[in-house]
């Protein structure tokens, strides 16, 4: 005899993309979940502060305005997965903080570099998009602007360590 065994989720698409991200550690309102983009919210993602179990995600897929993501906390687990608008509470940590931080014009090491942080702290970026495994980010560090495609081995999504 012979058994095979599916694992099934409510997302039918290959993963094309698999990025680990966050909330936004600071952010104290709720983001919603949706079956679909424009559709019905089925999970609401607020940050269990005194428990100090912040929300983490994978993007899945995306389309213009919005992620595709599996929403886990970090500590009790899954919570679902749904569509979340892009906006400022998707974040992502800089990582190898001895090192400068490139920022690159394209989603490729044979891109140009866009801009370099010389200092790279354990700075939170904004995450904008996603090719591949990398993501565009962008921040305001010390008045100054950060925007460009940050290489996977750079991107940090714990809440509680540097990933260093």
């Amino acid at each position: 005899m012979i058994f095979v065994c599916l694992g099934l989720t409510s997302y039918s698409q290959e993963n094309k993309y698999g990025i680990p991200v966050l909330m936004d550690p600071s952010y104290t309102g709720v983001k919603y979940l949706y079956d679909k983009p424009g559709g019905q919210v089925i999970h609401v993602l607020k940050q269990d502060f005194e428990g100090e179990d912040y929300i983490v995600m994978t993007i899945l897929d995306k389309n213009d305005t919005m992620f595709y993501v599996s929403a886990d906390y970090s500590i009790k687990g899954h919570i679902g997965y749904g569509w979340i608008n892009k906006d400022k509470t998707i974040c992502i940590y800089s990582r190898l903080y001895s090192v400068e931080l490139n920022l690159y014009k394209a989603p490729n090491y044979e891109s140009e570099i866009k801009c370099t942080k010389p200092d790279n702290n354990m700075d939170l970026y904004i995450v904008t998009d996603c090719d591949g495994r990398w993501l565009r980010v962008r921040a305001y560090l010390e008045g100054k602007h950060y925007e460009g495609w940050l290489e996977p081995i750079r991107q940090c999504n714990n809440p509680y360590s540097t990933c260093s």
